[in-house]
């Protein structure tokens, strides 16, 4: 771990560190801070090469280096280049602190600056840095565990193999890795490893016999109140952040909506996205018009495109039954179904007019039509299952993938590696159906294809190079969306058995969990491929696989259940539900009582009304255009120039707003650029907060951000919030 540690910063590399006041030019400002984690709290130094050149009459620079707070080091840099500063100290992450006694301005530069550096190592007498002992013993205990779980499930003579191999393919991860001082890509990878190998000795080592469970008298009425529970907690908060808008995606489709009522021109002008959503957006509105005339039209509309989102994701809880019960028995469906009405990430984007519910509605429609025709050979339902496929892809151009379930219908039929010949032929006429499904969500596609095939390039190029910055897939062990998406948007708990389900299942290789794995993976692994990651909600292009994660799991619980251990698989039933049912429900208690209104109401109460106002974007911020005269959203292109602190001093405005759904991707995603992160912490140091709201859950999607209002004239108001 030493020698794989990410040891030399350089002005090229800040981005694998965490720093500030290092610019990419080489320059460190007249207060500078490097954190380097992880390091024993002696016997590591810091050896540095500067720069030595100042402004004409500036003389050397005379820095002091302090570590953990306290002085380590003086030094004059125009005296010697080379300097070391020795990282005693017990704080962790070590930070180091520069303070230049003597900053300079360089010509035409407003930055206060302090030394050039060209390089900073990190090592020891050794050779190598010395990392903390409870970093090492952690890691040992982490080799030492999946070593075990390698013998539990691939047994040889002795452990000698298993001790060999798990700590070579570590260090060769470590070496790999884009900043191996930060170690949560390799956990999350540690943490697929051992739950997948758990998951397998697991399966190894239990007796179970196969039991078919009838449909039983109450699990009707079980799966009603799933389905109404469901149906209920994505209903709930529906108008959240009305007549304001809180989705900066919903304004732009309800703006397409919008023109094609007024105008009666059904060419959505918009192919970036297929077309089916904003279809059912359009009838329902007109629909809710019809039941509510005297109700404002855009907001009908915003209200219509949700209600396809909560009826999509309500929907799926029972097509998810379906499949489990088709797959494996009635009580692996309710289960399923359960664990799949309450996840936080299913829930939530529920209630967005967004693409993702709807295009896993029909995922799951295509899949259960294919299951009943196999099941019962009732060939028409093949050809459905073609046309809900071709829906899928009307909703969002991924849905394509669905091909490839549908191509296996044949296989699934056979339950073999051998196809059923009939069903081949069927297939062949089924996948003929999909083209049809596609034109009939998206007609335009074929009467302005001069359009359509624009929009399709444009949003190609946009997944391939990414949202504002790429992130490769090999840069975060293809570990991107467990560790962001899926760990969050199902809970540790329900993730962690849904994990050790994939293994558990892989290891038995029985079709129904070798299907099960592979449309995981076909719509798991596109999501980490594409580059495009867009924040503060890409864990929106895992929905697919929720479905699928929430049957292993179900399955796994269903099969410990028939082996005879109830009590095991009650309590794992228990967990596996009521955890993400608890997150919703804190999430939930949250949406009407959005941080944007608490900012809003607190404004309107103590900032008078004459004030200038900025804000970063207008949808992550409070609409405030209708309570003050002189507000300023900031220019997306330009919005950093605009948040030096120059900038804010002379721009006349009184107070300033930033959202944390703006800037937290600066911070949290990775691949950013350091100097970004910089402005962003200067405003924070230089400004004095007037009042700050946060969320007592968290933020999540797009529900209350962080809002900080900061005074840029220095005026504090002597009023503090009671929220």
């Amino acid at each position: 771990m030493g020698a794989a540690y990410r040891a030399e910063l350089t002005p090229s590399n800040l981005n694998t560190f965490r720093t500030e006041g290092f610019y990419h030019d080489g320059w460190l400002a007249a207060d500078a801070r490097l954190e380097l984690p992880g390091l024993l709290f002696r016997g590591n130094r810091l050896e540095m090469v500067f720069n030595s050149w100042r402004p004409t009459g500036a003389g050397g620079a005379q820095l002091e280096i302090k570590v953990c707070g306290r002085i380590v080091s003086r030094l004059n840099v125009g005296e010697q280049q080379k300097q070391v500063a020795y990282l005693r100290g017990k704080c962790s992450p070590r930070i180091v602190e520069f303070h230049t006694l003597n900053p300079v301005r360089v010509s035409g530069d407003t930055r206060i600056l302090g030394v050039q550096f060209k390089r900073m190592t990190v090592t020891s007498r050794f050779g190598v840095p010395l990392l903390d002992w409870k970093a090492l013993t952690i890691a040992v205990l982490a080799l030492i565990c999946l070593g075990y779980l390698l013998s539990l499930v691939f047994p040889v003579q002795g452990a000698g193999l298993h001790i060999a191999v798990v700590p070579v393919v570590s260090y060769f991860f470590l070496r790999t890795a884009v900043s191996s001082n930060d170690l949560w890509n390799l956990s999350t990878l540690w943490f697929f490893c051992a739950t997948l190998l758990t998951g397998m000795a697991v399966s190894g080592r239990m007796s179970y016999a196969e039991k078919q469970t009838g449909q039983g008298s109450l699990r009707p009425y079980l799966l009603s109140i799933i389905v109404l529970a469901g149906f209920s907690i994505r209903f709930y908060g529906i108008d959240f952040g009305l007549p304001d808008h809180y989705h900066p995606d919903e304004v732009a489709k309800v703006n397409h909506v919008l023109r094609m009522l007024a105008s009666g021109d059904l060419n959505p002008h918009y192919f970036l996205h297929p077309s089916l959503l904003l279809y059912l957006t359009l009838i329902n509105s007109k629909i809710l018009t019809f039941l509510y005339p005297a109700a404002e039209l855009r907001q009908t509309v915003i209200l219509a495109g949700r209600l396809v989102s909560v009826l999509a994701g309500t929907f799926s809880i029972y097509l998810t039954y379906l499949i489990g019960s088709y797959l494996y028995s009635a009580r692996t469906g309710l289960i399923a179904a359960a664990v799949l009405a309450f996840l936080p990430l299913h829930v939530t984007c529920s209630r967005y007019i967004k693409e993702d519910v709807l295009l896993t509605f029909f995922i799951l429609a295509s899949l259960a039509a294919i299951l009943k025709s196999v099941k019962e050979d009732r060939r028409g339902f093949l050809f459905l299952a073609g046309l809900a496929a071709g829906l899928s892809m009307s909703v969002k151009y991924s849905g394509a993938l669905c091909l490839l379930i549908i191509a296996a219908a044949p296989w699934i039929r056979s339950k073999s590696f051998k196809p059923d010949r009939v069903y081949l032929k069927v297939t062949a006429f089924a996948l003929l159906m999909v083209p049809l499904g596609f034109i009939l969500g998206t007609p335009y596609s074929v009467l302005d294809f001069s359009g359509f095939i624009k929009g399709v390039l444009y949003e190609k190029q946009h997944m391939l190079k990414g949202h504002s910055v790429a992130i490769n897939a090999w840069s975060q062990f293809w570990m991107y969306h467990l560790r962001r998406s899926i760990l969050p948007g199902m809970t540790f708990i329900t993730s962690s058995f849904a994990m050790i389900a994939f293994g558990f299942i892989l290891y038995r290789r029985r079709w129904q969990g070798l299907l099960l794995i592979g449309i995981i993976l076909l719509f798991y692994l596109p999501a980490e491929f594409v580059k495009a990651k867009p924040a503060p909600q890409p864990e929106r292009y895992i929905l697919p696989v929720l479905p699928f994660l929430s049957l292993s799991a179900a399955h796994f619980v269903d099969t410990l259940w028939n082996a005879g251990r109830i009590k095991i698989a009650l309590i794992i039933s228990v967990m596996i539900v009521f955890s993400p049912c608890f997150r919703s429900l804190e999430l939930a208690s949250e949406i009407r009582a959005d941080t944007r209104l608490k900012m809003k109401r607190f404004m309107q109460m103590h900032i008078p009304r004459g004030s200038k106002i900025l804000v970063d974007w207008e949808v992550y911020s409070p609409d405030l255009s209708g309570e003050y005269k002189h507000v300023k959203y900031l220019e997306r292109k330009n919005i950093f120039n605009s948040l030096t602190e120059k900038r804010l001093r002379e721009s006349g405005y009184d107070y300033l707003i930033l959202s944390s759904l703006f800037y937290d991707r600066y911070f949290s995603q990775p691949g950013q650029n350091a100097a970004i992160r910089e402005i962003i912490r200067e405003v924070f140091r230089k400004f004095p907060v007037v009042v700050e709201f946060r969320p007592r859950f968290g933020t999540y999607g797009f529900h209350n951000p962080v809002l900080t209002l900061f005074d840029l004239k220095a005026r504090k108001i002597p009023v503090k919030s009671d929220e």
